[in-house]
Order: C-alpha cells, then sequence, then structure tokens
C-alpha cells in the first residue's frame, strides 16, 4: 500500500510500470495485481485522479482510504479493460465517470459521490452515506445499493437486477428495466418510464410513485401517506397489483393513501371495496388505498368503508363514497354523487361535496334510498327546501350556515335527520339538484 502526502495524477494502462514513493507497480502479462493508496486520517484531505486507457488489461483491486478523494476517469476509446474491485472508502468526495472499462464491485464511503456508467458492465455499486449520484447507461448493472442519505439515481436504458435505498430522501428515476427497486425510509421519490420494473416497495416515508407505460407486478407504497400516479400502460390487460401498506392512521402515522388515474383518457371503473380497477388503458388490483383520482373519461369511483377521498376528472363522472366520512370532487363535467343507503352518508359520518355545480349539470342521486322504512317497496325522498321536518318520513331538506349546505332526509318519521350529506359551499338547492327516484 502506497502511502500519500499530498495529491496524485495516475494513468492505467495496462503496459507502462510506475512508482509511488518507494512502490514499485509492475504489469504482469496486462495485469496488475493491486492499487491500494492511503493518506493518514486528519493528516489533510487530497485529491487522486486516475486515468483508465489502453485495451484489455485488468487489475484486481483499486483501493483509495484515509484522507482521499478520488476522481476515476476512462478513456472512451479503449476496450477489453476489467477492474475487480473499486474501493474508494476515503474521507473525500469521490468522482467516478466509467464509459468502457467493465467492473466487478465498485462501493464508496460516506462522501458527497458521483458515479457516472456508460456501456460498461458493473456487477455492484454501493454508495455509502453520503448524498451520492448514480447514473447508469446501456449497459447493466446487476445491483445498486444506494445506502443512506438524499441520494439520486437515474437507471439508464441497460437496466438493474436491483436497486435500493436506505433512509433518506431518494429520488429514482429508471428507464430500463429493473427487477426489484426498494427506496427505503424516507421521503422518496419514484419515477419508471416506457420498460418493465417487476417490483416497487417504498418502505416508510412519504413516497411518491410515477409508474410508467411500461407497468410493473406489484407496487407496494409501504405505511404513511403515499402517492402513486399510472400513465397509461402499454398492455393495458396486465394487471398491476398495487398495496397501501396498511389502512391504519393516527397523528403520528399517517397512512393514506392516493391512486392517481388522471393520465387516463379513457373511462375507468374503481371500486375500492373489491381492489379492481379497469379501463382500456390499465388494469389493477388496489389494495388498503384510500383515495383515488380519476381521468378525463365518465369515470366510476366507488369508496369502502374507509374514510375516502375521490375525484372525478373531465368527464361525467360517476362518485360513490359508500360508508365513511369521505370527500367527494366530481370536477369538471356533469357529475353524479350517488348515494345507496343512508348509513352512507350519516350526521356521525357525513360526506362532504366539495364542488357541487347546477351550471356544470351535476346531482345527487338518491335514488336507491327507501325513503320510507315502514312502508312496502322503494319509497323516494320528497323534497321540502328550507322547510322543517314535520315528522312524516321520507322528507328531504337542506340549511346553510357559515359557508356550507347541510342536506338532511327522515326516513322513519322522528323528525330527525337519518341522512346528512355536506357541501362545501352555500348554495339555494332545488328538487332537479336531486335524482329522488
Amino acid at each position: 500500500m502506497a502511502t500519500l502526502d499530498g495529491n496524485l495524477s495516475l494513468t492505467l494502462n495496462g503496459s507502462t510500470d510506475f512508482s509511488i514513493g518507494f512502490d514499485e507497480y509492475v504489469w504482469s502479462d496486462r495485469h496488475l495485481k493491486a492499487l491500494e493508496l492511503w493518506k493518514p486520517d486528519d493528516s489533510g484531505l487530497a485529491t487522486v485522479k486516475i486515468s483508465l486507457t489502453g485495451n484489455n488489461w485488468g487489475t484486481n483491486l483499486i483501493q483509495a482510504g484515509g484522507d482521499l478523494g478520488v476522481t476515476l476517469t476512462d478513456s472512451a476509446k479503449g476496450s477489453g479493460r476489467f477492474i475487480a474491485t473499486i474501493r474508494l472508502d476515503g474521507a473525500g468526495d469521490n468522482v467516478v465517470k466509467l464509459a468502457r472499462s467493465d467492473v466487478q464491485l465498485l462501493t464508496t464511503g460516506n462522501g458527497n459521490d458521483t458515479i457516472t456508467t456508460g456501456k460498461n458492465w458493473i456487477g455492484f455499486i454501493a454508495t455509502g452515506e453520503g448524498n451520492d449520484r448514480v447514473t447508469t447507461g446501456n449497459a447493466g448493472v446487476m445491483y445498486i445499493d444506494l445506502g443512506e442519505g438524499d441520494n439520486f439515481a437515474s437507471i439508464g436504458a441497460g437496466g438493474a437486477s436491483s436497486v435500493r435505498a436506505g433512509s433518506g430522501n431518494d429520488t429514482i428515476t429508471a428507464t430500463g428495466e429493473i427487477e426489484t427497486l426498494y427506496s427505503g425510509r424516507g421521503n422518496d421519490q419514484i419515477t419508471t418510464g416506457v420498460n418493465y420494473v417487476d417490483a416497487i416497495n417504498t418502505g416508510r416515508g412519504m413516497d411518491k410513485v410515477v409508474l410508467g407505460s411500461g407497468g410493473a407486478s406489484f407496487v407496494a407504497l409501504g405505511r404513511d401517506a403515499d402517492v402513486l400516479v399510472v400513465k397509461q400502460q402499454a398492455d393495458p390487460t396486465a394487471l398491476v397489483v398495487v398495496g397501501g401498506g396498511g389502512n391504519i392512521s393516527t397523528p403520528e402515522d399517517e397512512d393514506r393513501d392516493l391512486v392517481d388515474f388522471s393520465a387516463f383518457t379513457k373511462s375507468l371503473t374503481v371500486d375500492l371495496s373489491s381492489g379492481n380497477a379497469t379501463s382500456a388503458q390499465g388494469t389493477f388490483l388496489l389494495r388498503d388505498i384510500e383515495d383515488v383520482t380519476g381521468g378525463r373519461g365518465a369515470d366510476r369511483l366507488t369508496g369502502d368503508g374507509e374514510d375516502n377521498a375521490l375525484t372525478g376528472g373531465g368527464g361525467r363522472d360517476t362518485l360513490t363514497g359508500g360508508e365513511g366520512a369521505d370527500m367527494l370532487r366530481g370536477n369538471a363535467g356533469a357529475d353524479r354523487f350517488v348515494f345507496t343507503s343512508v348509513a352512507d352518508s350519516t350526521e356521525e359520518f357525513a360526506d362532504t361535496i366539495l364542488d357541487f355545480s347546477r351550471k356544470q349539470g351535476d346531482r345527487i342521486d338518491l335514488s336507491a334510498i327507501d325513503a320510507n322504512a315502514a312502508a312496502n317497496g322503494n319509497q323516494s325522498f320528497a323534497f321540502i327546501g328550507k322547510k322543517d321536518f314535520t315528522e312524516k318520513a321520507g322528507q328531504l331538506r337542506y340549511e346553510t350556515s357559515g359557508g356550507k349546505t347541510e342536506i338532511q332526509g327522515d326516513v322513519d318519521g322522528d323528525g330527525a335527520a337519518d341522512l346528512v350529506i355536506l357541501l362545501n359551499s352555500a348554495l339555494s338547492l332545488r328538487a332537479g339538484d336531486f335524482i329522488l327516484g
């Protein structure tokens, strides 16, 4: 091992022997056993620049430690260069830019390191605890471990078998295929493209995944409030399974997950009770998902027993919250807000319609509710405007207060509201705003 007392510039070409201090380095049949460099800790940071040139040579090890930072580059003109292990665990920041040199194992230390690969093959890349940047090219990488820190990774057309990140707020973009992608703890952002990713797991943190047209087999959003944005799928019949990581939310552990289909232009049907989400532009199975945003088609969005947030797009959407205190937003288009039971929206767990608009043609559909439980058949509500209940089953009224509107329905004739629906603005309602039977 050569001990340095300052900066060093060095070229490895497979044929030219060299010396560092008292240490001699000799190529034998175009092979160098090892290059090991060290500068004592706390002796002042030094920089090592290593350039790889020439053709058809190899070495077992390039290593630099202590108070060193390394810049390692190669010539794009050469070929047949192979390094078994590159270990850069010094205190400084490292820059590795390799276009045509194959590497079995490349590891860096706790600095803020930058690694860029091109047409060369890399077996394993592992960075340390710094804020690192890894960019791969047209050749594949078997395994990438980004370690701790706020890291950035761009996976090129060559793809990777596995990409893994630890604690920190990571940004990972994938152009090529990836078998498994795990982003670990932290508020991470993952973006995929036209190529397939088998499995994505975001771990803990408030994460965002943008799933490109290449799709995935499985997306695990982990715990905490996560967002999955879905692009139109190249193979709309290929099933994508999405897991929300549980449905338990507390002030310390907010687990409320959203799947956003706003890029879809054709009609979409989502039922959170069954988990099925189908369209001519993608097929999904959703588990433990609370919130859904539709696309630009005529979508049908249905919630489950949780407090869901259902958001339509530009089409004539149908939103059915089901039980729980749901938030419903139709957005543009003549939307229908459907209630099939008084249990769908009660005084304790009332749904809120955030953007009801008579001008756009929105309507509130109560036709499936039996407004008089004591009578045979399915009775329709009678709209009485702002008048008080008169203890007659089947009456529907509304009142405004504090810039809000509250719709009330009495199905048992006791003069109290069994059905309660909230509107997020003070409106003057009329019978035509409802579908009553």
